[in-house]
């Protein structure tokens, strides 16, 4: 593979063919960090204070139009939720048996099926988990009923809120966030469109408080600023690539559309066809004879077009003859077929696209092939992925899993519902197609996923 090297920011060099990939300054992402900003938001009467998200606030959606233009990257984060959602929601109880811990997976209770069914849960896990994976945050949104039962009051509702319309206000004297600001079309503007939707603002969750409606933050703390967490395979070298990678197919599709694949270059003498012009004694005959030399001409194209251009015609081989003057030692003057070498492959270009690929691959900490995602010319062998999907389960999994089910675990605290029960994503097991002619199973210690 060639050498690729990194000039500057925006410019990247393939070197043994002195070849350079520039991006103009409108493909350049902007800088993760963001500032603390006052700005006017529509509906609000005063100016509020703001945590920027990107030095633009703006980072969000530029990241999900990134992912969204690269579609290896879209189906590697498709496949890694589909992984952690998994067969769905089950609940079980711990016990101990002869000193080691089991579990004693149970139907789940109609209140709580009856809850998440009504407040579509299996929804909200998928976009949930989408936020998770792509921005490194969730951000749940929770109202409380306006009377009591039983003493309390209930949750009624809970729903995933998309990281592009979130934004945090300053925090306080104790470090903390008091609460966050939606509204449905962030920009780099400090004053809003008066005609936007208005902007809404949605206390942090205080477990001190009886809060009507408060938002749950939640995320992977592994990079933090303190008011956004970040996806772990955000990183400034990646994009980059990323970026390099949605480019070299619009090149590709450019140069297919717009350039020149020229594969003959005929030479005809000048005076090949004018013969009977030179002959021409009269302006009557010397009229005569440029309207047949321009027939001759056309007659020429139109045959070599013929002979030589379309599908059908690919392959030929073109035999001519030609006179030597053999006292001069030099040729006499005729036609002459030259072929032009043309690549319109740019095997360079694609070294550098399956080079970005390689590296936003693995940015994603997931087995290519599990994705049906391979630049190796084949895909892996039915063991092979059985050992990735296994080893991805066992070691990527967890965690965010244990992320997702903050919030439901939230719910299930201040809902009052049985303490002893506990709730887990069931895993889908790729087994081998003489154990199992559909290829899975999901674990036969488990009732079926009742969300």
């Amino acid at each position: 593979m060639s050498d690729i090297k990194e000039l500057s920011d925006s410019v990247w060099v393939v070197e043994d063919k002195k070849m350079a990939i520039i991006l103009s300054k409108a493909a350049e992402m902007q800088d993760d960090s963001g500032k603390i900003t006052t700005v006017t938001l529509p509906g609000q009467q005063n100016a509020v204070e703001i945590m920027y998200w990107g030095q633009q606030n703006t980072l969000p959606q530029e990241r999900e139009d990134l992912v969204r233009n690269n579609g290896v990257l879209g189906e590697l984060i498709r496949t890694k939720r589909d992984f952690i959602i998994g067969g769905g929601l089950v609940h079980f109880r711990r016990k101990w048996v002869d000193g080691k811990e089991e579990k004693e997976y149970v139907e789940t209770p109609a209140e709580i099926k009856a809850f998440l069914e009504r407040v579509k849960f299996r929804q909200y896990i998928r976009k949930a988990c989408k936020n998770l994976l792509m921005h490194g945050n969730i951000f749940t949104e929770y109202v409380r009923l306006k009377y009591k039962q039983e003493g309390k009051y209930p949750i009624v509702s809970m729903k995933a809120l998309e990281c592009r319309h979130m934004r945090a206000e300053r925090q306080n004297q104790d470090g903390q966030v008091p609460g966050y600001w939606w509204a449905g079309n962030w920009t780099k503007s400090k004053k809003r469109n008066e005609k936007d939707l208005p902007a809404k603002y949605v206390p942090a969750y205080d477990p001190d408080k009886v809060q009507a409606k408060f938002v749950l933050h939640t995320g992977d703390d592994l990079v933090y600023d303190d008011y956004y967490y970040g996806p772990t395979w955000w990183g400034k070298q990646v994009v980059k690539m990323i970026q390099v990678a949605n480019t070299i197919p619009e090149f590709h599709l450019a140069n297919i559309n717009n350039g020149y694949s020229i594969r003959f270059w005929i030479e005809v003498p000048k005076d090949y066809f004018a013969d009977a012009t030179s002959k021409a004694q009269t302006p009557g005959a010397k009229e005569d004879a440029i309207k047949n030399e321009k027939a001759a001409k056309k007659a020429f194209k139109d045959k070599m077009n013929e002979f030589l251009a379309g599908a059908e015609n690919a392959g030929r081989a073109v035999f001519s003859e030609y006179e030597v003057n053999r006292q001069l030692g030099k040729e006499f003057p005729g036609v002459k077929i030259h072929t032009l070498d043309y690549d319109l492959k740019g095997d360079e270009m694609l070294k550098l696209y399956t080079a970005a690929l390689q590296t936003l691959i693995a940015s994603q900490g997931i087995h290519p092939t599990l994705a049906n995602v391979d630049i190796q010319g084949k895909l892996s062998s039915g063991s092979e992925m059985r050992n990735a999907h296994l080893v991805y389960l066992k070691t990527k999994t967890p965690e965010s899993r244990a992320i997702l089910l903050e919030a439901y675990d939230l719910l299930h605290q201040e809902m009052g519902w049985d303490p002893t029960l506990e709730a887990e994503f069931r895993d889908v097991e790729i087994t081998k197609l003489d154990e199992n002619k559909a290829g899975f199973q999901t674990s036969t210690t488990e009732p079926d996923p009742q969300i």
